[in-house]
């Protein structure tokens, strides 16, 4: 009885320093890991795999930090892997390469991807863009699995940030699907193989708020079909062009809902509130409305027993119109408008 008591004793000893030295031997691992990281800070203009361009001087590696310091312009030019990314000053593509990111992304300056890739490898990743920040969307790889950064992201976006969309995986999910919180400046695009396609928002502005200028270049977006829209707030809206097009609402709305922005600007593109539908539709400017373009606050394009209900248009600055037209309720269908 006594032997089988002390081997026993000696099982869990030995289990007990078997644990120990398991412990010690990953605290070691880690102590050497991070005693390895380098936080690498640009110093000069140049390629991401020059040694030069760093300081310390060498490139980059997996567990390195890097910092894009302000007045550099940093080429990235072969895939590769890092922790941390700061960027201060440029950090731009020279081809289909992927950077892969394990921990956090932080633009205070401009970045743009011109065709490589971008990932956060780990989900809850924060993604960061400072104030005046730039950061340009046009990965190589325009799929779902490309899109982590947004999807594994935590994003924390300045009021005064820029965030251009040239490129989307599909145009059936919202941007803000995938976003938290709300947006600076936004630049949007909707173009695919020579097609601009309607990209359908599903109202997410309205939680997800445009705090600046919402800019439609090349695309079709609108801010709902669901006729869930009731209040949406967007800081200013700008169309850049004839390939330019905004719709409020696409479709029937059961009841009313109201569109406030600071201005609008219509450079030759499309400013549709309600179009092919029923509904009731305020769109409330409170500063100047600048119409080149084609603009409607109720539209219908031939559609039957459709277009019926109230659009009121308020502009509390100036709206001025050199060209295009305006209407503030339009039906093809009949002889009145």
């Amino acid at each position: 009885m006594r032997r089988a008591k002390e081997n026993t004793f000696l099982h869990v000893g030995f289990g007990i320093r078997v644990i120990a030295f398991l412990v010690c031997f990953v605290l070691a691992f880690i102590s050497a890991y991070h005693a390895n990281a380098i936080t690498r800070t640009s110093s000069a203009n140049g390629n991401w795999n020059a040694s030069a361009t760093w300081t310390p001087n060498g490139v980059p590696a997996a567990i390195d930090d890097i910092v894009i310091a302000n007045g550099n312009t940093v080429t990235f030019s072969s895939s590769q892997t890092i922790h941390n990314l700061t960027v201060n000053g440029i950090l731009k593509w020279s081809g289909a390469f992927k950077l892969s990111i394990t921990g956090m992304l932080t633009v205070n300056g401009k970045l743009d991807m011109n065709g490589g890739d971008l990932s956060l490898t780990t989900a809850g990743s924060p993604f960061i863009l400072g104030a005046s920040s730039t950061f340009i969307w046009k990965p190589a790889d325009n799929t779902v699995a490309g899109a982590s950064l947004f999807i594994n992201g935590t994003e924390n976006f300045s009021s005064t940030s820029t965030l251009v969309i040239q490129k989307w995986y599909d145009y059936t999910v919202p941007l803000a699907e995938n976003i938290t919180g709300n947006f600076g400046n936004l630049e949007l695009n909707s173009l695919a193989n020579a097609t601009i396609h309607e990209w359908n928002q599903n109202n997410l502005f309205e939680a997800h708020k445009v705090l600046g200028t919402l800019t439609i270049d090349q695309g079709w977006i609108t801010l709902d079909k669901s006729g869930n829209i009731s209040n949406t707030i967007i800081g200013s809206i700008l169309l850049k062009n004839a390939n330019s097009s905004f719709y409020g609402h696409n479709g029937t709305h059961p009841s009313s809902f109201t569109l406030t922005t600071s201005s609008v600007t219509n450079n030759g593109g499309i400013f549709y509130g309600l179009n092919d539908g029923d509904g009731n539709i305020t769109v409330h400017v409170t500063g100047d409305f600048i119409n080149l373009g084609n603009s409607k606050i109720i539209t219908n394009s031939g559609m039957t027993n459709a277009g019926n209900g109230n659009a009121t248009f308020n502009v509390d600055g100036t709206f001025s119109q050199s060209t295009g037209d305006t209407r503030i309720i339009y039906n093809v269908t009949t002889t009145n408008s």
